[in-house]
């Protein structure tokens, strides 16, 4: 059983957690002779698909939130703040990297697959004004938050 095929096969995302799962799998694969290809992706996704599963329903919803938020006044609610609190600590993370101080796009992909991204999207009067994306499965997510004049910011609605 090759990995690229028991990926397309049980429909897994390609991480350091899947490899591992795939070792074990395939262990258990070629020491039961009676076993087949997909009985051994059957065992998969009923131990650790439906994990997977839900790990991933959890990733695109703090995606979304990520996405949706926008500053507002009056009271925020403790996700609001959690998900506020979240794009500063991202948002700090690139612009302290050294591409970006150079004046360079920069992004950084996490474990679970999530890339979060600074680009340059407006210049005036050489100032450089920079907005933070997030992508994930092949898709960009625009959110708020916004660089100028040195200043980090969540944008408002």
């Amino acid at each position: 059983m090759l990995y690229i095929e028991f990926i397309k096969s049980t429909g897994a995302r390609e991480t350091g957690d899947t490899f591992q799962q795939y070792q074990a799998i395939e262990k258990i694969y070629n020491d039961c002779e009676s076993m087949t290809k997909d009985d051994a992706y059957r065992l998969w996704k009923q131990t650790y698909g439906k994990q997977a599963k839900i790990d991933r329903n959890r990733i695109l919803k703090d995606i979304r939130d990520m996405s949706e938020y926008r500053n507002h006044n009056g009271i925020a609610t403790a996700r609001e703040m959690e998900v506020s609190r979240h794009l500063f600590q991202i948002g700090l993370s690139l612009t302290e990297m050294n591409e970006f101080r150079a004046g360079y796009d920069v992004h950084f992909t996490n474990p679970d697959g999530v890339t979060f991204g600074m680009s340059r999207y407006h210049t005036v009067n050489n100032h450089d004004f920079y907005e933070m994306w997030i992508r994930y499965e092949g898709q960009t997510y625009e959110t708020a938050m916004r660089y100028k004049f040195g200043d980090l910011k969540i944008c408002g609605a």
